[in-house]
């Protein structure tokens, strides 16, 4: 027979079983699992005393429930603050993959904000990566990406104009990985991605809905067609919190290695359109001049 459910406050909790042969923490445990997993991340779970005066436990059981879950990373415990579900991390395979696609793929909602699109000269940084001529332009794109409406990528994306010409704003909204294989015809067949740890800057934080200084994931990305013309420089300030990458490794490769991007750097004047480029790149066409970045 299924347990009675009672309330604490608006939250239904299953009646725990004294005389089953699971202890009391374990199903109080699960229990607290499966309201976590009904709840928004963030969300307030019930306090120490709604869960003795509901289920009959002790404090101890209590916590020594909340203390596994919170080593299994599903809740997170703030002293004098209470407990709350822990927002779980996008675990992102290193694989071509759009974030449109990624995100839905887990079940969650994608939802982007654009905050810049202009087509512009390529400064020299980009058009190296891109292998553009002088003065060839490109589409740049500033976006922030979210999933579940939680701010997690500030993304700065540039485009060779000629591969995709006509690309407009509203394109940028969604998918351009879709939009560059339905309208354009481009296959994205490879591409090579650097990873680092660094401090969020102050502009990146604002829009992260972070502290300055908390720590971010920066990754540099050039993509290339099916005949090997790079097609995408794209740059992004990663939550940690919120974010993982997953690599397959493997002892050797019969595949020749790909010249790896230069590192994304901070800016000594950090807004988010002067955050990508290399440490030898005077930023003409973005601002400020690059200084290289010091692990602090």
């Amino acid at each position: 027979m299924p347990a009675e459910p009672v309330r604490g406050r608006s939250l239904e909790i299953a009646r725990l079983d004294p005389h089953s042969p699971t202890p009391l923490y374990h199903q109080l445990k699960e229990e607290l699992r499966r309201i976590a997993k009904s709840l928004p991340s963030g969300s307030s779970m019930p306090s120490e005393a709604d869960l003795m005066s509901v289920t009959g436990v002790s404090r101890a059981t209590i916590r020594r429930a909340v203390a596994d879950l919170s080593h299994e990373g599903v809740l997170r415990s703030r002293r004098g603050l209470g407990t709350f579900v822990l927002r779980s991390k996008v675990d992102e395979p290193l694989l071509l993959q759009s974030f449109t696609d990624l995100v839905s793929a887990l079940g969650r909602e994608p939802t982007t904000t654009v905050l810049s699109f202009a087509r512009v000269p390529a400064t020299p940084g980009i058009a190296e990566r891109l292998r553009l001529p002088k003065a060839s332009e490109v589409y740049a794109l500033e976006r922030i990406r979210a999933v579940d409406g939680v701010p997690c990528i500030v993304e700065h994306q540039y485009l060779s104009a000629s591969l995709v010409p006509g690309l407009t704003e509203r394109d940028a909204q969604g998918s351009i990985y879709a939009v560059i294989a339905s309208r354009f015809g481009i296959r994205l067949v490879d591409g090579v991605e650097t990873i680092q740890a660094v401090k969020a800057p102050a502009e990146i934080a604002v829009h992260l809905d972070i502290p300055r200084g908390a720590p971010v994931l920066v990754t540099a990305r050039v993509t290339l067609g099916s005949d090997g013309t790079p097609v995408e420089f794209a740059a992004r300030y990663i939550r940690a919190d919120m974010w993982s990458f997953t690599l397959r490794l493997a002892r050797s490769t019969s595949v020749e290695p790909l010249p790896v991007p230069a590192p994304v750097v901070p800016l000594a004047k950090s807004a988010v359109s002067q955050s990508i480029s290399s440490s030898q790149l005077h930023g003409s066409g973005l601002g400020g001049q690059i200084r290289p970045f010091e692990p602090s």
